[in-house]
């Protein structure tokens, strides 16, 4: 029978906080085993547009293993960063049931972070139509929807949709 391969560490927090940058500098160390891509979005519920597959919802949980090296199960620490399960409850009751999980929350200063969000979603992802910031805020303050008028992208839109909100860490 073969071995239950998941991740007992889980990178997770608002989009934009360097949660990228902590995934790569943790794979780093020898005891850490990453999953081979960061935000898998395993655990996400199925109907989140961020949705990928495997899924742990589709596919069981036995598909984790698809998403860690095979060996993973020999490093003390095997990790997976997702950053969308703060703020999903199927993902965060799946966390909290693992008995050895282990859960670094990574956050930023709210305006910075919506800033930075916004910039990479125009700049990185050049999926923003002619929205300025302010007038990106002002969507998002109205909850008007960006795609596809003013967002190529359904991801992105329901991202930046939401900016506002996933900075309220309160």
């Amino acid at each position: 029978m073969t071995q239950l391969i998941i991740p007992n560490l889980f990178i997770v927090g608002a989009p934009k906080c360097a949660t990228s940058s902590l995934f790569k500098w943790l794979a780093e160390h020898p005891q850490i085993c990453g999953a081979g891509k960061k935000e898998p979005f395993f655990l996400t519920d199925p109907a989140n547009p961020l949705s990928r597959q495997p899924n742990y919802w589709k596919d069981g949980v036995n598909a984790y293993s698809t998403l860690l090296p095979s060996d993973a199960n020999n490093f003390k620490c095997r990790m997976e960063a997702t950053t969308h399960y703060l703020f999903d409850d199927k993902a965060r009751k799946v966390i909290a049931s693992l008995p050895d999980a282990k859960v670094l929350i990574v956050l930023r200063d709210p305006a910075a972070r919506v800033y930075s969000s916004y910039q990479y979603t125009a700049n990185n992802l050049a999926r923003l139509k002619d929205l300025s910031f302010a007038e990106y805020i002002k969507l998002a303050k109205g909850r008007r929807p960006l795609w596809p008028k003013w967002c190529s992208d359904r991801g992105s839109a329901f991202v930046l949709e939401r900016d506002l909100e996933y900075s309220n860490y309160v």
